[in-house]
């Protein structure tokens, strides 16, 4: 599993993204909130006319996002909120903490004003609900 360093965690982070073969790591958007037992990571890949958003790309990341926070030494009602862009080859990090956000914002409004500021206007496609229910399975 990673280590127990912010870059390190960073870089398995990124390793975690590039997993997802169906679309380039290259226009990926990783945009989390992170705090005390809170996870909520959303990833989006850019799909040229349109901007995916990959579903279940959540289990290990949510650990390596957790990891990661854990790493920042905050109190635990400090979340922060990320964003992980994959570009040439790269990663660019972006770090906003819950104390200097308006808490009228909503997570789901921060998260959209990202999508916007990276791929401007393109549709956002989410998995319909035939697919999800295809891919979930039960252990009883």
């Amino acid at each position: 599993m990673a280590g127990n360093d912010p870059e390190t965690l960073l870089n398995e982070i990124g390793a975690y993204l590039a997993e997802d073969v169906e679309y380039p790591l290259e226009g990926t958007l990783l945009y989390a909130r992170i705090g005390d037992n809170v996870v909520g990571p959303s990833v989006f890949k850019d799909a040229g006319s349109h901007i995916a958003y990959r579903d279940g790309m959540d289990g290990p990341l949510c650990d390596l996002l957790m990891q990661f926070w854990r790493t920042q030494n905050l109190p635990s009602e400090t979340s922060i909120f990320i964003e992980y862009v994959v570009h040439g080859g790269r990663f660019d990090l972006s770090i906003a903490y819950s104390d200097d956000l308006d808490p009228d914002v909503s997570w789901s409004d921060l998260r959209d004003e990202s999508i916007r500021r990276h791929f401007g206007d393109k549709p956002v496609l989410y998995p319909s609900f035939e697919d999800v229910e295809k891919g979930m399975t039960y252990d009883l």
